[in-house]
């Protein structure tokens, strides 16, 4: 017995030096758990319960939420009242298309959230700071969420908000001119992920053009832009015309260069074409590049000093009908290329690099999938690159110069 309540006393102890942290060091410390951990945590104690009870409902996210607490979580509303819930103490709200379309088997019970939250942010019970959408056909969504966007963008107008919004296609295929446009405040977007093309493989001019337009005319009213991700197509292998001579790719281009806050540009897959070479804005550091690309899309790339990037991801894969057999529009805009695709003995090697302010360098480039000197340009132009990448740098190129050697050597043999 005296061993037992020995433990009850330090057990006590422990407790009390918890709750002597100052309020605001523990809510950050609390932020850190998760949702299990703070439920223990608002049985624990009143003080505890105090602290823990606003990180609990700082952030709503209802596709971690299984249906049977949902339906619980509703009924209990209902029976309570919003009020009586921690639904005002909401900052951030992540939402899948799980829980806006209508197909949904607990679209019901969403609805009737979407309507709390519609009601609370209309009459200034909730202020909300972060909401993330995650969706990939909003055409299937449900009256309620319709209308949740329709307060949430009124409310824009008048609060401080920031808007993650992450549009797919992997399941329906759409085309970005589905992206619902007028649906959302475009200016409160800090965090946009586009998806082009759908999952076609030949690249419809006109629909090319509408995707562009909208793109454009989205792309005008982010004016809070800091991170933008241009994902194309992975299995385009045709265009029906000549995609990179439309006039509209240069009102794209400038309308990126117009974006005075981004910081992360991403581009991948197919984006139109794989000689549009997109030239980021002087204030993007960090620059993601997975896309397939053709020679001429090389060269305007190494001309490019891309001044304040920082940090350069590339994982970009070469097209071209040497190299992957595609048809001839893929490979670039001039006939140069395409002779020099067609020749066998044609080295892949660039004159020079203008960028020279990278600190960080990340890439799994593979053989033929790159200029062969494109390695040790980024080494000598690059001063400021950080010892790890240097050597990483090095180490692939030695590997790479041994594969080229066994390649000539076999293709010597034939």
């Amino acid at each position: 017995m005296v061993g037992l309540k020995g433990e009850q006393v330090q057990a006590s102890r422990r407790l009390s030096s918890i709750e002597t942290i100052p309020a605001e060091l523990l809510s950050e410390i609390i932020g850190f758990l998760n949702q299990s951990d703070m439920t223990s945590l608002l049985r624990a104690s009143k003080t505890l319960h105090h602290g823990t009870y606003l990180q609990f409902w700082h952030t709503f996210e209802p596709s971690y939420i299984n249906g049977y607490d949902l339906q619980k979580l509703v009924l209990i509303t209902q029976e309570r009242g919003a009020k009586t819930m921690g639904f005002k103490y909401i900052k951030r709200l992540i939402l899948t298309m799980g829980n806006i379309e209508s197909d949904e088997i607990e679209s019901g019970l969403f609805s009737q959230l979407f309507d709390i939250f519609s009601d609370m942010l209309a009459t200034g019970e909730m202020k909300l700071r972060h909401v993330a959408f995650y969706w990939d056909d909003y055409k299937h969504a449900t009256p309620s969420s319709r209308n949740f966007l329709k307060v949430l963008k009124e409310y824009s107008k008048a609060n401080v908000l920031s808007i993650h919004a992450d549009a797919e296609t992997s399941i329906n295929h759409n085309y970005f001119h589905a992206f619902p446009i007028e649906a959302f405040a475009l200016e409160r977007f800090t965090y946009l992920k586009v998806a082009l093309h759908g999952n076609n493989t030949i690249i419809e001019a006109a629909k090319s053009i509408e995707e562009i337009e909208l793109l454009v005319r989205a792309l005008q009213r982010t004016s809070h832009l800091k991170e933008l991700w241009l994902d194309g197509c992975r299995r385009a292998i045709d265009s029906e015309v000549p995609i990179s001579q439309l006039p509209q790719l240069e009102q794209l281009q400038a309308t990126i260069m117009d974006l005075k806050y981004l910081q992360t540009l991403t581009i991948s897959g197919w984006v139109f074409h794989p000689s549009f070479f997109i030239v980021p804005p002087e204030n993007v550091c960090k620059l993601v590049l997975h896309q397939t690309v053709s020679i001429s899309w090389w060269r305007k790339f190494s001309q490019c000093p891309l001044t304040g990037v920082t940090h350069l991801r590339q994982h970009t894969s070469r097209a071209g009908i040497r190299f992957s057999g595609r048809a001839r529009s893929w490979c670039g805009d001039d006939e140069e290329e395409v002779s020099q695709a067609n020749n066998k003995n044609y080295r892949f090697i660039l004159k020079d690099l203008a960028m020279q302010n990278l600190r960080v360098f990340e890439s799994s480039l593979l053989y033929s999938k790159h200029p062969e000197n494109f390695l040790e340009l980024i080494v000598q132009r690059n001063k400021l690159l950080r010892k790890k990448y240097v050597e990483r740098c090095l180490l692939q190129q030695e590997r790479l110069s041994k594969a080229r050697l066994q390649s000539s050597s076999f293709a010597d043999s034939e």
